[in-house]
């Protein structure tokens, strides 16, 4: 009987074993699961052959089993009567090692196996993914460029190129420092005045140190397209462009250069673009008007029925100065004001009796180009060169200019003027224009850009 028992026995433990297999399979792959853990548990609590009673040999092999399965779980709740639900998922991966064991008696590898080549191809597949992101963060604090399969390339090739250049550069400061300072751009200049004339325009810049020569464009456009611009070179800071379209505006600009050793010129930027309006001129009636003053000389004539008579606001201006230069002590009066066409002709003619014509011309008007007939020009109390240096000459000279009247042909200027020095004729130009103009220290013909020459 008891050998019988023990048959029965063994067999019911081979059967049990055999049961547990895919279980310990499934335990590979999902080792937290209740169930699974349960099993393994069960597994490693198996009694002795003592502990089964004789009553379990006169049922059926399957009530057997049922049997035995409710005896293993009673005797494994007797071994831990204390563990919880919650203790036992918190217990399963020490289970699973118990369970390895217990399997491993049972003469049963292939559990073991797969659990730890699963268990050891997951440990490489953490260790991937962490030097994978390690990777990944050492990329992205490196560079800011997104990753591409020709990242490392191209950044190793602009390396290159960024090295060569400062490799280049370096060699040619190295080997070739005058070239280089002789190649350096100048300084850009600075205009420091114009002024605008009928026809030409008066240029002055600041002198650029270790310049060569100043380039100057001009035109009467705005944009200055140097295939339309009118070109002058000077080694001077200034200049004078002539023969301009008068009535017209014109834009400049001024800028230095250099001569390098191959005679290049290296230029420095160009100034800032500067412009103005040449003076106005034109003809009424046969009289010549610039920037609205009237003009009357050796180029410029008088029609022969032109004027009637000294000019009001003339005779009103001169009655102001006589006033307050004899308050000064200083008597001042008109000896000539307004003379015709018929009379600049006798007095002329006198002048070339007495004289002769070359002398005449350097101290009378011929008829149609005086002053006098304009009614805008007076001479002061006499027409002699004992005039000159007089407190009288002395007074007119620094003080006309307050009531509109400049000594028209003035000291060292009969080049221009056309006349010899007297300081006696003065000429009325009002006195905002006799100011711009005495300011200047210039003539007429000097302030406007005009010339006084007979044909």
């Amino acid at each position: 009987m008891k050998n019988k028992t023990a048959v029965i026995l063994s067999s019911i433990i081979v059967l049990s074993a055999s049961s547990c297999t895919p279980a310990v399979r499934n335990a590979s792959y999902e080792i937290e699961a209740e169930p699974v853990s349960d099993m393994l548990v069960e597994e490693n609590n198996t009694g002795s052959e003592d502990d089964y009673s004789d009553t379990s040999l006169s049922s059926s092999k399957p009530v057997q089993e049922r049997d035995t399965s409710r005896t293993l779980q009673k005797e494994s709740s007797l071994h831990e009567p204390s563990l919880t639900d919650s203790t036992k998922k918190d217990t399963a991966i020490p289970k699973v090692s118990v369970s390895e064991s217990s399997v491993q008696e049972a003469t049963v590898p292939e559990p073991l196996n797969i659990t730890e080549s699963e268990s050891t191809h997951s440990e490489q597949l953490s260790q991937e993914n962490k030097n994978t992101e390690k990777k990944q963060e050492s990329s992205l604090s490196e560079s800011s460029v997104p990753e591409s399969p020709n990242a490392n390339s191209s950044v190793q090739e602009k390396s290159k190129a960024e090295s060569s250049i400062q490799e280049s550069s370096y060699s040619e400061e190295k080997s070739e420092p005058v070239r280089q300072k002789d190649t350096s751009e100048p300084d850009t200049p600075k205009i420091k005045s114009s002024r605008s004339r009928v026809d030409q325009i008066d240029i002055s810049w600041e002198a650029v140190e270790g310049a060569d020569g100043y380039i100057i464009q001009y035109s009467t456009s705005k944009k200055l397209n140097p295939k339309k611009c009118l070109t002058v070179e000077t080694t001077d800071t200034k200049v004078t462009l002539k023969d301009l379209k008068t009535n017209s505006k014109y834009y400049y600009h001024v800028c230095a250069f250099k001569k390098a050793e191959s005679g290049q010129k290296i230029s420095s930027d160009w100034s800032s673009t500067c412009s103005g309006w040449l003076k106005s001129i034109y003809v009424v009636d046969g009289v010549t008007y610039i920037d609205g003053i009237l003009i009357a000389n050796k180029t410029y004539s008088l029609p022969s029925d032109f004027g009637d008579g000294l000019d009001p606001e003339v005779y009103e201006a001169f009655n102001r100065m006589a006033s307050d230069a004899a308050a000064d002590g200083i008597y001042l009066y008109i000896i000539s004001g307004f003379r015709s066409y018929q009379t600049q002709s006798y007095t002329y003619n006198s002048f070339v009796y007495d004289r002769g014509v070359e002398q005449a011309d350097r101290c009378s008007a011929r008829p149609g180009h005086s002053e006098h007939q304009s009614g805008l020009a007076i001479d002061v109390n006499t027409t002699s060169d004992y005039f000159d240096g007089t407190p009288e000459a002395i007074w007119l000279a620094n003080n006309c200019v307050k009531y509109g009247f400049i000594i028209r042909y003035p000291k060292g200027k009969e080049s221009v003027t056309g006349y010899k020095y007297e300081p006696w004729h003065i000429r009325y130009l009002g006195a905002q224009k006799a100011a711009e103009i005495a300011n200047s220290k210039l003539t007429i013909e000097e302030y406007y850009g005009i010339t006084s020459s007979y044909s």
